[in-house]
């Protein structure tokens, strides 16, 4: 719940672990025989979702109850649906997550606390894990696919379709169109359009698709692996945009797309109680 306090917007948990939510038994874990184990011929596609337990803007949202179950199993079941992607893993250093992510059928890579700090870079995670793959559990994969655990609303459609724009070159990425008009600041201390012309505008419905901008969502990456280990990033060159709607585009950074989370799912839920989301 959001609350109004002297310091100003404070979000207060209405959801919790409860004994009726309890998280489903372990799931026997197998690495699929199609991934390599060898690094000169790489094969196979593998999921990272990181998800660590320190979340600053919403603290422990990665657990929290969305829907009936915690928000980073959204991200897992919606992985595990995708039959092109081989083996699911999160990255953590938290054993809350970890347990849930193990009872849900993903396998757990151990995260250094240290490289769970405020300080950390997403690419450093996705770096070091993929290292863990390669050279603790001995599988290569071609293809690495990073699935953030707070954009919940990405389903198996999307990451089959972002799977169909890419071509082994560099990164694919979810985004959607913005028809906003944004401005930023210039060195005079004067405000200055981003790619439109205040004088020239026109309505919204007449905007041509070309002068819209994309803007990135962090809900999918797709990249090649060897890229990402030998760049250190999983943000490579030549970028392809897989576009989403903007409603499926939500990240939880902070109390308000919490509420808006909730309120979403729940109207999910009131449409089609037995609708499964990740279909």
């Amino acid at each position: 719940m959001l609350t109004m306090t002297a310091n100003g917007p404070t979000l207060t948990s209405t959801v919790s672990l409860q004994p009726s939510m309890a998280i489903p038994p372990r799931k026997q874990i197998e690495f699929s025989s199609r991934i390599s184990r060898s690094s000169d011929e790489p094969r196979g596609i593998v999921a990272i979702i990181p998800a660590r337990g320190g979340s600053k803007g919403v603290p422990r949202k990665n657990v929290l109850f969305l829907g009936g179950q915690p928000v980073i199993t959204w991200t897992i079941e919606a992985a595990l649906d995708v039959e092109q992607i081989d083996n699911v893993f999160v990255s953590t250093e938290d054993d809350e997550i970890s347990e849930i992510a193990n009872a849900y059928g993903a396998m757990v890579i151990e995260r250094p606390h240290i490289l769970a700090s405020d300080e950390v870079q997403l690419p450093e995670v996705v770096t070091y894990c993929l290292r863990q793959i390669n050279y603790e559990l001995g599988l290569f994969p071609d293809t690495l696919v990073v699935l953030q655990a707070d954009s919940p609303f990405k389903t198996s459609h999307h990451i089959r379709e972002a799977l169909a724009e890419y071509d082994g070159s560099g990164t694919v990425f979810s985004a959607f169109l913005s028809d906003k008009m944004y401005w930023r600041d210039d060195d005079g201390g004067y405000s200055v359009p981003v790619l439109h012309n205040p004088q020239m505008r026109v309505g919204r419905q007449w905007i041509n698709l070309k002068d819209r901008v994309y803007q990135e969502n962090g809900a999918i990456y797709i990249a090649p692996a060897w890229r990402v280990s030998q760049e250190c990033n999983f943000r490579v060159s030549p970028y392809t945009v897989y576009v989403m709607a903007e409603e499926d585009s939500l990240q939880i950074d902070s109390p308000w797309d919490w509420e808006v989370a909730q309120l979403r799912m729940e109207s999910n839920l009131s449409r089609n109680p037995l609708a499964n989301e990740h279909d």
